[in-house]
């Protein structure tokens, strides 16, 4: 317990935790559509926000949110958000908890793990970072 301190008659360990602190996070520079969770953190996600610019080619979107693990298998995806045709453009998207579609709560995403938003439909795949932008909202937490 040589790291420990007595607070109020009891053992702590101290760490680095400012997970009060929320955070806005823009989507990874390279792949906009997706964010990642740098090494020596974890997030707790509050809510994802994804603007669409939709292309020419024609058909329904279905917008997810997803969790990757740090292989990109996917594990975590929410329901479909309501078709979006190609003729809507600059549409945004919300999945928060408890939200239509909704994020599930208490949900924590390791280091190397990724945040997206994907159109399930796959109608533009060639080229998502066009297609979408996100931000994630959530509560960082980093190791001591």
């Amino acid at each position: 317990m040589s790291n420990s301190v007595v607070v109020r008659g009891m053992y702590v360990t101290p760490t680095v935790d400012i997970s009060k602190a929320v955070a806005i996070i823009s989507g990874d520079v390279d792949a906009t559509h997706l964010a990642t969770v740098p090494a020596g953190e974890s997030w707790e996600i509050l809510g994802v926000v994804a603007t669409v610019t939709t292309t020419a080619a024609v058909g329904n979107r279905t917008h997810s949110a997803q969790v990757l693990g740090p292989d990109d298998e996917v594990f975590y995806q929410t329901a479909v958000a309501a078709n979006l045709a190609a003729s809507q453009t600059d549409a945004t998207r919300s999945f928060l908890i408890g939200g239509s579609p909704s994020l599930a709560a208490n949900m924590f995403v390791p280091a190397g793990g990724k945040v997206r938003v994907k159109d399930l439909a796959a109608i533009d795949e060639t080229d998502p970072a066009d297609v979408v932008a996100i931000k994630v909202l959530a509560r960082r937490h980093f190791e001591a």
